[in-house]
């Protein structure tokens, strides 16, 4: 039906409430409305609008906060920029200054030294001149030329004038004698004015250990009998195996690999080169542990184990049963098995400065077992000064880390001489030249049958995370040279096994525990 008109207006269901009333048209939609729709549909637009206005400021109030904050921290990039540019700029000129100052140097001691040569010639052309001048007057000596043409064997003529051309012969002598020590004297400045400071301090402090006479307990070195190992060594890693634990401590008896973590968690793995396949796991168990394990080795039969917290020493088999323990008030750092087919072990003490080799004797009982002091050394009643930080071994010597003086060094003691000193060999050859005040050396093992050194380095401390397993050749033991480095990251515990491989753990994290790397040194 269609609307009706009334007076001009209009009465029909309203669009929005579908109610019969007087429609208008609506200011907002345009579509016909009854008044109170109408009215509705503005103030909600106008509500609306409101909301999108109040929000319209609200991002502009954080757009306008987060320019000012962008602001300040443009401000606080360029200040710093301005300051490292500057420092930059400082750095340079002091390295501009030090280079200066270096090229000066350089250049007064590249003077002085050839003029000392410039001299040591002249010196030369003097004495040759003199001695070429002695050759003429001995030529033309009548006596001389009688000798010349004598015959040798007429001890009548030897016996009746060799007094008289002995004094000009001697006079010779005494000239090519002085011209050889000349040359001698050059070469020698020559050697020193090529050489750096740290090598020449290294030596001295060699050459004073090796003068010691052998009243004093120290026996003279033979290097003859070393051979340079090849520099090709530790090409390649032959095996990696996944771990469940924290590989803090790593030992090698019998073709068998023991790694053990603080918390006495054990895994005993069978290898051996010969089988050509990877180690595989035997055991696993965990070993009595009150505190933490601090020290940890294998002998020929027991395993050992040392927490420092309550100063307890404990023996167990090979399966992890406990057999005794005692108590050692020496605090071990260390303890190492003396690799001579025997229960007998090493404890290294830092705190103590002490290294001694015990005997391990069972009596009636095989679980009565107490300790037999063989050897000992106390380097705190001592006179010389060594800081003992770790202790190696193999057939011929024993290998004391030393770390006297902030210079790390290896003393090494003969076995067959009853443990007498034998040598030294410097172990900063090791060190990158820009990070020596933060280098960090570990774990050094002597190799069981060449002269080589195997150790663990940090280059920097404060950053712990990458390190380096090092090879060092000491048949030089003046000069060791570094012949491998291999990097990686987190190492643990380190050991060397008798077909010359080295073994070591790696941690990438301690939740899901670590490596096994087995790198191959020939």
């Amino acid at each position: 039906m269609p609307p009706k008109r009334n007076n001009s207006r209009i009465i029909a269901l309203c669009t929005q409430c579908g109610s019969r009333r007087e429609l208008q048209a609506c200011l907002v939609c345009e579509k016909p409305k009854c008044k109170q729709c109408s009215e509705k549909h503005e103030k909600q637009q106008n509500f609306d609008a409101e909301d999108i206005r109040q929000h319209i400021i609200e991002k502009k109030q954080k757009l306008k906060f987060r320019i000012n904050e962008l602001r300040t921290q443009t401000n606080i990039i360029q200040s710093s920029i301005k300051n490292c540019s500057n420092i930059a700029l400082d750095a340079i000129k002091s390295l501009q200054k030090n280079y200066e100052k270096t090229k000066i140097e350089l250049r007064v001691r590249r003077d002085s030294i050839s003029r000392e040569l410039e001299n040591s010639t002249k010196d030369n052309e003097r004495l040759l001149a003199k001695l070429n001048t002695l050759w003429k007057d001995l030529e033309r000596n009548q006596l001389y030329q009688k000798l010349q043409n004598t015959n040798l064997s007429s001890s009548e003529f030897l016996i009746g004038n060799l007094s008289e051309i002995e004094p000009l012969i001697n006079t010779i002598e005494n000239l090519l004698r002085q011209i050889q020590i000349q040359q001698v004297q050059i070469k020698m400045k020559n050697e020193s004015a090529l050489s750096y400071d740290t090598r020449s301090v290294l030596l001295s402090d060699n050459n004073r250990l090796l003068s010691r006479k052998s009243s004093g307990g120290h026996i003279a070195f033979d290097a003859s009998s070393l051979v340079a190992y090849s520099q090709d060594c530790f090409q390649y890693m032959r095996y990696s195996i996944d771990l469940d634990i924290i590989p803090s401590f790593i030992s090698v008896v019998k073709n068998y690999i023991f790694i053990c973590d603080e918390d006495g968690y054990v895994r005993v793995y069978s290898y051996s080169k010969k089988l050509r396949r990877q180690p595989l796991l035997k055991e696993k168990y965990t070993l009595q542990v009150r505190k933490m394990i601090t020290a940890f080795t294998c002998t020929t039969d027991y395993l050992i184990s040392y927490e420092k917290d309550v100063k307890l020493l404990s023996f167990y088999n090979y399966h992890g049963g406990i057999i005794h323990k005692l108590i050692i008030q020496d605090l071990p750092d260390q303890l190492l098995y003396s690799g001579d087919g025997t229960n007998d072990f090493w404890m290294c003490s830092h705190i103590t400065f002490r290294c001694s080799l015990y005997s391990v004797l069972t009596g009636v009982d095989s679980t009565d077992l107490h300790l037999k002091l063989v050897h000992e050394k106390n380097y705190k009643a001592s006179a010389d000064i060594v800081e003992p930080v770790w202790l190696t071994a193999n057939e011929k010597f024993v290998g004391i880390h030393d770390l006297s003086n902030t210079k790390d060094r290896m003393l090494l003691y003969d076995k067959k001489h009853h443990y007498q000193y034998a040598v030294a060999v410097s172990l900063e050859c090791v060190k990158y030249y820009h990070k020596i005040d933060t280098s960090n050396i570990y774990s050094v093992l002597l190799h069981p049958t060449e002269p080589l050194l195997i150790m663990k380095y940090v280059p920097d401390s404060y950053e712990n995370k990458f390190q380096e397993i090092v090879v060092v050749d000491w048949t030089n033991f003046e000069e060791p040279q570094v012949i491998s480095r291999i990097q990686e990251q987190n190492i643990y515990g380190m050991a060397l096994t008798d077909d010359n491989e080295v073994i070591f753990g790696v941690v990438k994290s301690k939740k899901k525990g670590g490596k096994l790397m087995v790198y191959n040194l020939e």
